[in-house]
């Protein structure tokens, strides 16, 4: 039997200290090294995942394995360095067993792998992420997990069908910033490309899609592109719908656009997802962006059809 080289002991230390840092994160200190306790050594930790880091698939507090990909994304380096963020819990109310369920923007997956176990190996999950390293990262994780029902997808959602210019950020340090990356922001650095587009409408109908019971959509301000591609859908399987709101390149223009395609649907805005529970708020104070909702301030808003 061969001794482990080197590089792969340190590798192995690298994961452990990553998790240990992780879960210390969330307050479990009592379990914690006393080395981690250091802010010194959380910052060390830190560079030596973006200096270290292959590639790999992370353990979660809940038991799942995340793919975290080897490119340096302030998305990547967040995940493995901070504490891992709580599984909304809306997800099991609106992705009911055998139900169809879309990510849009699905990044690492954070909303993907709970929505896929909430529906189960009866239901299925899309999810949408035209960043090519996050797309192959989140099929990935689905894949380890034993969520061979999870889709992904490359496809940017919209309401036209044939290409676009998208541009995955950068930061001031170079760094990709794949969470302002987007078919409409105008982000500055970054880098351009093209990438095939589709409608939410259309794609269901290549599917042969026969339910949709829920939507996720954060797109970085094309949430209005998104909704009106799929106002068909929508009308048809009144699907329950979070999007994101407060962009900082949101104008009232697209809160309107919003409005104009779900109300008449039959929708109403639910309220405000927050950690511990649900601001309640209306359409007229989601046009005004009026309190609790504040500028410039990034939140998800539950959508919920008349029937609900």
């Amino acid at each position: 039997m061969q001794t482990p080289s080197a590089p792969f002991h340190g590798l192995k230390k690298l994961f452990r200290s990553l998790y240990h840092l992780r879960v210390l994160r969330t307050r479990k200190r009592e379990r914690m090294p006393l080395r981690l306790h250091l802010k010194a050594r959380q910052q060390k930790l830190t560079q030596e995942a973006k200096r270290d880091w292959r590639g790999g698939y992370i353990l979660t507090g809940a038991g799942d394995f995340v793919y975290v990909p080897r490119q340096l994304d302030i998305t990547t380096v967040e995940r493995l360095v901070h504490a891992e963020p709580a599984p909304e819990p809306t997800i099991p109310k609106v992705c009911p067993p055998g139900g169809t369920v879309m990510d849009v923007g699905a990044n690492l997956g954070d909303w993907s792998l709970p929505m896929a176990k909430a529906v189960g190996a009866t239901g299925r999950l899309y999810a949408f992420e035209p960043v090519p390293f996050l797309a192959e990262g989140l099929a990935k994780t689905l894949q380890v997990n034993g969520l061979a029902h999870g889709r992904v997808s490359d496809l940017a959602l919209s309401d036209s069908i044939g290409e676009a210019a998208f541009t995955i950020a950068h930061d001031d340090s170079e760094l990709l910033n794949v969470r302002c990356s987007s078919l409409t922001a105008d982000v500055g650095k970054g880098t351009r490309t093209t990438v095939k587009t589709t409608t939410l409408d259309a794609f269901c109908v290549n599917e042969n899609l026969e339910r949709l019971d829920f939507i996720k959509i954060d797109v970085e301000n094309h949430e209005p592109a998104v909704i009106r591609g799929g106002a068909g859908v929508i009308s048809r399987f009144q699907p329950a719908i979070v999007f994101a709101a407060g962009h900082w390149e949101e104008k009232s223009e697209d809160r309107e656009s919003i409005r104009d395609t779900l109300e008449p649907l039959g929708y109403r805005i639910a309220g405000i997802l927050i950690e511990h529970g649900i601001v309640e708020t209306d359409w007229d104070t989601y046009l005004g962006f009026e309190d609790p909702f504040m500028k410039e301030f990034y939140c998800n808003v539950l959508c919920l059809p008349s029937r609900s």
